[in-house]
């Protein structure tokens, strides 16, 4: 047929231009009568080929604007995808799905003897400890705490449980902090830590998700250009990511592969290693003449020696400090692959910035616009994961994070310590784009060269299969099976200072007419400073309070039924769920029925 459509132009040339591996093939108009039935096989083959490379094409770039290509597409798809396909699928999830709420709602009666036990061991415990004449008894019934806080812990200990269940009232309340009020930012984030501290699997991804919820509305709300994504000075994911990545779990793939003085199993130098190096050989890294000067020289030294001299060396000092970013860092960050988790976090951050569509053109460092879109979460490593570990190494490197050999082998050189932290301010000036022309030259080139490299670093970093949804339902079907107890410990202090916080911004946190939030608030007072001044002035008498999260949530009949909450992706009690659920256990994708969509 003519050519009436200028893609289907494109989709042909792009079929032609398609590489043939198996090397150079006939056409059919190559081969000679005799050859008979190759030339009618050939024929076919290059219509085969044809066809595969156009379809190839379109499924990854590609938009289906006809009807024989879209009939071409049908005929390759996989059987189970097709509808009738996937709808015997859902009916077998479903069943599935139900008999094991249909077990779980069983639990009950099937660990009734075992709670007799319990019961038993407890009374008998109890009522022998009167024969432990040295063994003091517990004090019962006596507390330091005010009798109207203590009357409102178990609406407390509820609240908790709903901010943890339900991630969309912190990404929210996220939302509502202003950067510059301090005060609240750390309240939030010290509620955040104790709320999903608990080790486990289901803490962790509900952690995930309700940070994953907190990226989606900050990017959705910042401004026009893509460098306030996840700005250091105003972002609250920001800072939750850098304290999450920088935590106990992620010692071992995070700070090791950085501070660590023993080469890896694929004898791989680490960071420090590589600046303890530059140290050895007495390199000194600045960003202006004055610290390079500050630093190498004493007063008296600066006294002998000419000022050109000085400036002479800091010119040959700058060179090697260029050098160091362009190969020996470049090669110490690449080698680092980052847990599952925090590449999770940021495909995800990466998905988001793509749905924004920001104007990324070209930056001032010449970095393709094609690779701008990677720079949020450029930000998120280099300024949330590497920049606090090069400004303060002795806080990492320690014991307490398991690099007492680290520790030890820098103890007390300085300079190693020095350069990590020049290299920190070479990376925030970096991503700040603040060169000044004159006194920035060498760092400018050396940023051009090095901010490209990173952000290929990045996208490979986005390259994961996200199924955290997959693993939060599992998370909560197999927490019903499990009797250990998943404890929240908060402060008193903290406790006030939250439910204060859920009664300033209610109003943003709402999901519902019948808000479970903030039913509960109702029971708990407004709390004064004159209330909080006894437990923040002095923290030994701050108490600490243990609260048990109900995970085993569908063995109390008060919270209904179990939906699938569309917002945060989790099977959720209807109770503490927003008006927009799915009906039932299992999330169905309609495609829009409009003019471009048949």
């Amino acid at each position: 047929p003519a050519k009436v459509s200028s893609i289907w132009s494109s989709i042909e040339s792009m079929s032609i231009a398609a590489p043939d591996k198996s090397g150079p093939r006939k056409r059919a108009d190559e081969y000679s009568d005799s050859d008979g039935e190759e030339a009618a096989a050939a024929v076919k083959v290059n219509e085969d080929d044809a066809t595969d490379n156009h379809v190839e094409k379109l499924l990854t770039k590609q938009k289906v604007s006809s009807f024989s290509t879209m009939q071409s597409l049908i005929k390759q798809e996989d059987p189970q995808c097709r509808e009738d396909s996937l709808r015997v699928m859902e009916k077998t999830l479903r069943e599935r799905l139900n008999k094991v709420i249909e077990d779980i709602r069983k639990l009950p009666e099937r660990e009734a003897d075992l709670d007799t036990l319990l019961g038993d061991f407890d009374q008998s415990f109890k009522g022998n400890l009167q024969w432990f004449s040295r063994l003091a008894s517990p004090i019962v019934g006596e507390s330091e705490i005010d009798p109207a806080i203590a009357a409102t812990l178990p609406a407390y200990e509820e609240l908790l449980w709903v901010l943890q269940q339900q991630s969309s009232y912190l990404a929210s309340l996220s939302t509502c902090l202003n950067h510059s009020n301090h005060s609240e930012s750390e309240v939030f984030y010290r509620v955040v830590t104790r709320i999903f501290e608990q080790p486990g699997d289901l803490s962790k991804h509900l952690f995930l998700m309700m940070l994953r919820l907190m990226i989606d509305k900050e990017t959705e709300n910042a401004g026009q250009k893509i460098e306030d994504v996840f700005n250091a000075r105003r972002s609250k994911v920001f800072t939750v990511f850098s304290r999450y990545a920088l935590s106990e779990p992620h010692y071992k793939d995070i700070l090791h592969p950085i501070l660590r003085v023993q080469k890896d199993k694929h004898d791989l130098q680490s960071l420090l290693i590589r600046v303890q190096a530059t140290a050895s050989r007495s390199e000194y890294f600045a960003l202006s003449f004055e610290e390079f000067d500050k630093e190498k020289y004493n007063s008296e030294e600066r006294k002998n020696k000419l000022k050109e001299e000085r400036q002479q060396e800091y010119s040959q000092h700058l060179d090697r400090f260029r050098d160091f970013l362009t190969t020996s860092f470049l090669e110490s960050i690449k080698q680092i692959t980052l847990p599952d988790d925090i590449k999770q976090l940021l495909s995800h951050g990466l998905q988001a910035v793509e749905n924004r569509q920001f104007n990324d053109r070209d930056d001032q460092l010449g970095v393709q616009r094609e690779l701008r879109k990677y720079e949020p979460l450029l930000r998120l490593f280099l300024m949330g994961i590497l920049y606090p570990i090069l400004k303060d190494p002795s806080k990492f490197i320690c014991k307490e994070t398991y690099l007492r050999a680290s520790a030890n082998q820098v103890a007390g050189d300085t300079q190693v310590f020095v350069n990590m932290g020049k290299i920190g301010d070479f990376l925030e000036l970096m991503m700040s784009g603040n060169f000044d022309d004159r006194e920035h030259k060498i760092h400018k080139q050396a940023a051009k060269a090095l901010k490209p490299e990173l952000l290929k670093y990045i996208l490979g970093q986005t390259e994961i299969s996200d199924n955290l949804e997959t693993q939060i339902m599992t998370d909560m079907y197999l927490a019903h099976y499990s009797r250990s107890k998943n404890v929240v410990t908060m402060p008193t202090s903290d406790l006030l200072r939250l439910s204060n916080l859920l009664k300033k911004y209610i109003n943003k946190l709402r999901i519902k007419e019948d808000d479970r939030i903030e039913e509960l608030c109702r029971k708990i007072p407004q709390w004064t400073e004159h209330d909080l001044a006894p437990y923040e002035s002095n923290r030994e008498k701050d108490p600490t309070h243990n609260f048990h999260m109900l995970t085993r949530f569908l063995l109390n009949p008060r919270y209904g039924e179990v939906v699938m909450d569309r917002v945060t992706k989790c099977h959720t009690p209807a109770l503490l769920c927003g008006q927009i659920v799915t009906s039932g256990l299992i999330s169905k994708y309609q495609g829009a029925e409009d003019a471009d969509n048949p």
